[in-house]
């Protein structure tokens, strides 16, 4: 997105995975289940050799009965019916890969309480559908994945249901407060480390990151009142940037929204394009 007075560019970070880093503790006595996860999603098209990664401590939300067939994912549903809320969910005790051959996959889950889940137990026998939710724990993949855990979990493409009882339950304690100026200095330093630069002025939840040309870039946390984080980039002295500027774009915006460098190029020279066009039209008509 241009902003033609300011030349810049800014990259919300809108895929972000709602994912959570919480510290867990001990689980209450009782016996793990087993629950099938299934990749439900028919938008979804995989590669011959793409696989989806679902990680240990993934939570799956309590939806009510399956209006479906147990033995056939693809017609897994629940009807959302006003005024009901069910409050159980279920928590991966390790990781399963689904593919385009093997998009269903079984593995022990336990139950995770704390706010909105007070459940300790569930029974397969009442037969409900668990859909995606969150990550308590995400470990940061070393590349990009075929889909963005965060894409999964706000279009639902997983669900699952219970072959087994769970009766072992995890309490998710309240994450410590933490210094919102401090996480967001460290989260800055990570991306500046990234881009091959340094962090400069800190203005609380926006950072500059410096050594990377005549470029003003900047990072910006999410907070309460923005939920996303952001990723800008500033150039002066002419309408479009050089390619060096670009460049820096589409690697930060990877890095900050999880889209590809080359999707990011495009929808940057098409919006500094556009911007120029909306700079020249108000000029003739000054």
């Amino acid at each position: 997105m241009v902003a033609p007075n300011d030349d810049m560019v800014s990259l919300p970070a809108n895929n972000a995975p709602a994912i959570e880093q919480q510290p867990q503790s001990a689980p209450i006595a009782g016996a793990p289940g087993t629950a099938r996860i299934c990749l439900t999603d028919k938008d979804i098209r995989l590669g011959e050799k793409a696989e989806i990664l679902i990680p240990a401590t993934t939570v799956f939300r309590d939806e009510g009965p399956n209006v479906g067939k147990l033995e056939n994912p693809s017609t897994w549903r629940y009807e959302i019916k006003q005024g009901s809320r069910f409050a159980a969910q279920l928590a991966t005790l390790s990781a399963v890969s689904l593919s385009k051959k093997n998009f269903c996959a079984e593995t022990k889950v336990q139950m995770l309480t704390g706010p909105g889940a007070s459940e300790t137990a569930a029974r397969a026998s009442d037969k409900h559908v668990f859909a995606i939710d969150n990550v308590v724990d995400y470990p940061i993949p070393l590349e990009r994945p075929a889909i963005e855990i965060g894409k999964l979990i706000d279009d639902i493409s997983v669900l699952a249901v219970l072959i087994t009882d769970v009766s072992q339950a995890m309490s998710r304690p309240k994450p410590p407060v933490e210094d919102e100026a401090q996480t967001c200095l460290a989260r800055a330093k990570r991306l500046a480390a990234y881009l091959g630069g340094g962090t400069g002025r800190q203005r609380t939840m926006n950072v500059e990151i410096g050594r990377l040309g005549k470029d003003s870039i900047t990072y910006g946390c999410p907070s309460l009142l923005k939920r996303n984080a952001s990723f800008e980039v500033y150039w002066d002295g002419q309408a479009k940037p050089l390619s060096t500027t670009l460049a820096i774009v589409a690697k930060g915006g990877e890095y900050v929204i999880g889209a590809s460098r080359a999707e990011i190029m495009t929808e940057t020279t098409a919006c500094v394009d556009k911007g120029s066009e909306a700079h020249l039209e108000r000029g003739s008509r000054s």
